[in-house]
């Protein structure tokens, strides 16, 4: 973000030296700005010019509030407003330390302040190894290999050439990414779709399908669970119910078919759609319970038989001595 001192308002803007003086007047001419010093991020980006976001040799001019920050994002965890990036005129070059109009170079030093620069985003940055292209239909710059992606129309966003085959849900990208939260319709991540064909963030997937299976808006399976499903099967065959719960049935709603399921026998380990075998299901009502008092004889009966093996084990302990 940028920085305040003598020659500057209260508020952090430079201050204006005369009530009329226009913006292009002030920052017009490349003057010397002693308040605007040169940022570095810390020691373990290599001291490179630039910000906690972006590496580069500049700081812009937000014109909605007239502050100094180094990249958008700065401005936004600070403000409480977004910064209008398209409206960047002016910034200023950390190495000679003046102020000139936008651009790939100060206009001052001549020195190219970042590898990659966008005039359409007002955008800089030399990330190491990072690459940058600019969708002139999504009208921002998106990270990556142009030929890695393609823009859909429908979906109004780029997407991989691996999703080039998908079902395109119409302004799908005016959402929120359902992990991360940031807005995917201006997001500069890879996106993809789910199998409920709900956007998200590539690397969001990724990591969020380490702890879960279902997707956070609708709860559809979002990866292949039919090995897991035989698993389940097998296991509710296996092991039977107590005899409390012989009359236990319940209704179910499946996550996957979006189907109803009644009288399905109550299990512990779970239960299986009626119609397409899936476990990913929500239980709507039960019918057939145990009473309390059924649970308390069902609890006593278990632990009159854990008693009664470990006394068994006791007997074959000693016998064995």
């Amino acid at each position: 973000g940028g920085g305040s001192s003598s020659g500057s308002s209260s508020d952090g803007a430079p201050a204006a030296s005369a009530a009329t003086t226009t913006t292009a007047e002030k920052y017009s001419d490349g003057g010397y700005h002693k308040h605007l010093d040169p940022v570095l991020i810390d020691e373990s980006s290599g001291g490179v010019l630039g910000c906690k976001h972006y590496a580069r040799g500049c700081k812009y001019l937000a014109k909605c509030c007239s502050k100094w920050y180094t990249c958008r994002l700065c401005h936004d965890d600070e403000c409480d407003h977004t910064m209008p990036r398209h409206d960047t005129e002016f910034m200023f070059c950390m190495l000679c330390q003046k102020v000139g109009a936008f651009g790939h170079r100060c206009q001052h030093c001549s020195t190219p302040l970042a590898r990659y620069c966008c005039m359409l985003c007002k955008f800089h940055d030399s990330t190491p190894k990072k690459r940058i292209f600019h969708c002139q239909k999504c009208r921002i710059c998106r990270v990556g290999k142009r030929s890695d992606f393609f823009h859909c129309d429908r979906c109004g966003c780029c997407l991989a050439v691996s999703l080039r085959e998908h079902t395109c849900v119409e302004r799908s990208l005016e959402s929120d990414c359902p992990v991360c939260g940031d807005f995917l319709a201006t997001s500069v991540a890879p996106i993809t779709f789910m199998p409920c064909h709900h956007a998200i963030h590539a690397e969001c997937l990724r990591l969020y399908s380490q702890r879960d299976y279902t997707c956070p808006v609708c709860s559809h399976s979002i990866s292949d669970m039919s090995q897991a499903w035989a698993y389940l099967d097998a296991l509710v065959q296996s092991e039977p119910m107590p005899a409390a719960f012989a009359n236990a049935k319940c209704s179910i709603l499946c996550n996957d078919c979006v189907q109803v399921s009644n009288d399905v026998a109550f299990h512990f380990h779970g239960h299986a759609c009626q119609h397409c075998g899936s476990y990913n299901v929500k239980v709507t009502a039960t019918t057939g319970m145990p009473t309390d008092e059924d649970l308390r004889r069902l609890h006593e009966e278990a632990a009159a038989a854990a008693t009664a093996a470990a006394a068994a084990a006791d007997d074959a302990d000693s016998g064995d001595g």
